[in-house]
C-alpha cells in the first residue's frame, strides 16, 4: 500500500484549475521576462504562449502566483507495449489531491 507502490513505473502530471488573470501573450518562448518588471508593473498576472510553426508545440501558460493556481488532479501513466492485449487495465488513473496526499502521508 501507501503511495510508493503508486509511484513505482509510472510518469506524472499535475492537473491544476488556473486562473489567468490578464496575461501577456506572445508567440514564443520568453526566457527574459522578470514578473515584477515586465508583467506586474505592466498590468499582467500571467504570460500564455500560443503554439506556431517554428515556435511552441503546444500552448504554454506560466503562472507566477501560487495563488492563482489549485491542484486538482495527479494523472499517473504507464506506458504499455505495442501489442499488448486490449484487456490491460487502464494506463491513466486520476486521483484527487487529497486522496495522493493522504497516501504520501501513509
Amino acid at each position: 500500500g501507501g503511495f510508493g507502490g503508486w509511484l513505482r513505473g509510472r510518469r506524472h502530471m499535475l492537473v491544476c484549475e488556473v486562473e489567468l488573470g490578464a496575461p501577456l501573450h506572445t508567440r514564443r518562448a520568453r526566457t527574459d521576462l522578470d514578473p515584477e518588471k515586465d508583467l506586474e508593473a505592466k498590468g499582467f498576472d500571467s504570460v500564455a504562449a500560443s503554439a506556431s510553426a517554428g515556435g511552441l508545440r503546444a500552448p504554454e501558460f506560466v503562472l507566477y502566483r501560487t495563488e492563482r493556481v489549485v491542484p486538482r488532479y495527479v494523472l499517473a501513466v504507464a506506458q504499455c507495449g505495442r501489442g499488448e492485449p486490449a484487456e490491460l487495465r487502464p494506463a491513466l488513473r486520476a486521483r484527487p489531491p487529497g486522496e495522493w496526499l493522504a497516501a504520501l502521508r501513509a
